[in-house]
């Protein structure tokens, strides 16, 4: 009876970084040349399997048999074998892989646990995260499956090119405009896993020739979760590429290699005595190392500024009235604003006598002070005193007016000064919030102005690798001393 065994000679993911073009893996199986192969992808599989059920091979012996690229004969005749070209996506592939029996179930943790001192090294170097670059060297290389990722190749990212002038040639599929075409490409050989990902993180770091911000938002990203989504659409076309990342990290906790810190009060201190009082706290309390380092962005210093009220005696009644009931210190400022001084002015009347006692009535009526002016010719006016803006007439002109009396405003050529109110500096969202609302509640028009801008402080902890213990400590720091905290990633 003739036995007859597939040799499966080498599943290659390839995936080109540069080009907006999803690469797809090659896959050759060796068959008698006797039999036709005319099957779909499922159907390779799925006959690979029911022969392997047949054959009653332990699955550790089938992977002895496939690593060292047994052929047994039959009758003591060599099989003739033909080559078929199967290609698959990298998702495909390693589905295939698991139901073909090559990944035991310790494969991606053996892989992961194979890379990861490299992926950190490169990560650490470059500020990015050893979780993202060790979830999308598993993506790309089916958890190191494919041929193009084993020794002597190391290609982790299926980086089309050389390295060093070595490379190695493989075939993938192109899109031609229309369709995918076989071809045969170049593919970069390194000389160990850490070259790989240090070639990876400068394309992520430098950005193509035409745009060296292309990857900004990978760079600068807070969190995995962030990085991974900022690879979407940028590094791979795929919709649910960073969502693929997010998966492996989590279910594999590769977020345990990465190296956080805790930033406490960034902004907040703009004093760098308040900033080494904080670190002193924290060190005190926990065993972390820790340094006062400025912050990202100089923090402005606000001042809040009244429209004008006129007169000395108004302003000051309104800044006293601010002063006690916000606590805030603030003073008057002068504006280059004033309003004129306005009087109000009767027509002539003849003979002293008739004149005073007009102005008994007008003053009686009134309140207001008024005076007698001689024009000559034995003919006088009654002339108010000083008001401050037309709002203020009102009473001495409706007085002329139910006399029926003529009557003129003038101006007197003197000027009321119009003042502001000023509050000291100050900084911070909250402290320009409490401001404007009391000047809002008292119908106060007033703006905002940056006074100045100065240096913020604040405490950066040592490294953590994972969330866990950074978060725990983050939460008291914030609960015990009312610190702002945040982890970032130790760059």
């Amino acid at each position: 009876m003739k036995r007859y065994n597939i040799v499966l000679v080498a599943i290659i993911f390839c995936s080109s970084i540069v080009l907006p073009v999803v690469s797809y893996a090659e896959m050759t199986t060796q068959v008698d040349s006797s039999k036709k192969v005319n099957k779909s992808e499922d159907a390779v599989s799925e006959d690979v399997v029911e022969e392997d059920v047949k054959s009653q091979q332990t699955v550790d012996s089938e992977h002895k048999d496939l690593e060292e690229g047994i052929v047994e004969e039959s009758d003591g005749e060599p099989i003739t074998k033909t080559e078929e070209k199967i290609y698959y996506s990298r998702e495909e592939n390693f589905l295939i892989a698991e139901r073909m029996g090559m990944l035991r179930s310790s494969a991606p943790s053996e892989f992961i646990n194979s890379v990861a001192v490299h992926a950190s090294n490169v990560a650490q170097r470059n500020g990015l995260f050893t979780s993202i670059m060790i979830a999308q060297a598993a993506l790309e290389s089916g958890y190191g499956t494919s041929q193009l990722s084993q020794a002597p190749n190391y290609n982790l990212f299926g980086v089309k090119g050389s390295y060093n002038g070595n490379s190695v040639l493989m075939w993938t599929k192109e899109w031609d405009g229309t369709k995918f075409i076989d071809v045969q490409a170049n593919f970069k050989r390194y000389p160990s896993f850490e070259q790989s990902f240090a070639d990876n993180a400068r394309v992520i770091v430098d950005g193509p020739v035409w745009n060296p911000d292309y990857y900004a938002k990978v760079k600068n990203a807070k969190t995995y979760q962030e990085a991974a989504q900022a690879l979407t659409g940028t590094y791979a076309t795929d919709p649910n590429y960073g969502d693929k990342l997010i998966n492996i990290i989590e279910n594999y906790g590769l977020a345990q290699y990465d190296t956080l810190k805790i930033v406490i009060g960034d902004e907040s201190f703009t004093n760098i005595a308040n900033a080494n009082n904080a670190l002193n706290q924290v060190t005190s309390k926990y065993s972390v190392w820790a340094q006062v380092t400025k912050g990202g962005d100089k923090v402005p210093f606000y001042t809040l500024t009244t429209g004008g009220f006129v007169g000395w005696s108004n302003v000051m009644r309104n800044l006293n009235k601010f002063r006690d009931e916000t606590g805030w210190w603030a003073q008057t400022v002068p504006t280059n604003q004033s309003i004129d001084y306005l009087r109000v002015v009767s027509g002539g009347f003849y003979g002293k006598e008739l004149a005073t006692s007009a102005l008994e009535d007008f003053q009686k009526n009134t309140g207001w002070w008024a005076q007698l002016h001689h024009l000559g010719n034995n003919i006088y006016r009654i002339e108010t005193g000083e008001v401050s803006g037309t709002n203020n007439l009102a009473p001495g002109l409706d007085f002329f007016k139910s006399k029926n009396w003529w009557y003129a405003v003038e101006t007197t050529g003197n000027k009321e000064p119009i003042y502001a109110i000023q509050t000291g500096e100050f900084s911070g969202s909250a402290n320009l919030l409490k401001g404007s609302s009391y000047m809002e509640n008292n119908n106060w028009w007033f703006q905002s102005n940056v006074s100045k801008y100065v240096d913020s402080y604040q405490v950066e902890t040592g490294g953590f690798y994972g969330y866990d213990l950074p978060n725990r400590i983050a939460s008291e720091i914030q609960s015990l001393y009312g610190y702002k905290t945040k982890i970032e990633l130790n760059k």
